[in-house]
């Protein structure tokens, strides 16, 4: 995309081998606002088993946008703006996901990154209503947290799960770097 901030994706080629090519889309929420997602599916070498991991980046709470009757506008309900925008990213998100852009038919799907949103707020109710499960909240629990800020953490950097490949997750914990 043209957006200053993108997505990428590290791995160990000596664990995972990624089958294709790695794919992108930019229509749709994904053509404004959203970083495009970036989605690559792997092979694990030490299993054959197949999963395709989705890196995304939805629209920040920032800069909200002028006119009293957007949809993106802050409603004062604790979601900050461009909330709308948000949900339209996970909505949009999983029914792409959906169509194996990847070509793998495989169900395990994981998808992580900075969502925006914390694990009660919209975006994410709306991928845990899809199916998905929020691995921070299933491994941390209330401790979960991506940052702190003036004595407050939180997270809205996330890993969630397809209903597939969440039983044949061991841990996740969030890293701490930017804490």
């Amino acid at each position: 995309g043209t957006d200053q901030i993108s997505v990428g994706m590290l791995f160990k080629p000596a664990k995972v081998t990624p089958v294709g090519n790695a794919v992108t889309t930019n229509s749709g929420v994904f053509g404004f606002g959203n970083r495009q997602p970036l989605v690559q599916t792997f092979q694990q070498k030490s299993n054959n088993e197949v999963f395709t991991f989705a890196v995304n980046h939805f629209k920040s709470k920032g800069s909200c946008p002028s006119g009293s009757t957007s949809p993106d506008r802050d409603l004062k309900d604790g979601q900050s703006c461009w909330n709308a925008t948000r949900v339209q990213a996970a909505t949009e998100l999983t029914a792409w996901l959906a169509t194996n852009p990847t070509g793998s038919a495989d169900k395990d799907v994981l998808i992580m990154g900075d969502l925006n949103a914390y694990a009660k707020e919209d975006p994410i109710v709306t991928l845990t209503n899809k199916g998905f499960v929020n691995l921070v909240e299933k491994f941390q629990g209330n401790r979960g947290y991506s940052y702190l800020f003036g004595g407050e953490s939180g997270y809205l950097d996330h890993a969630l799960a397809s209903a597939a490949l969440s039983p044949q997750v061991t841990y996740a914990m969030e890293w701490h770097i930017n804490a």
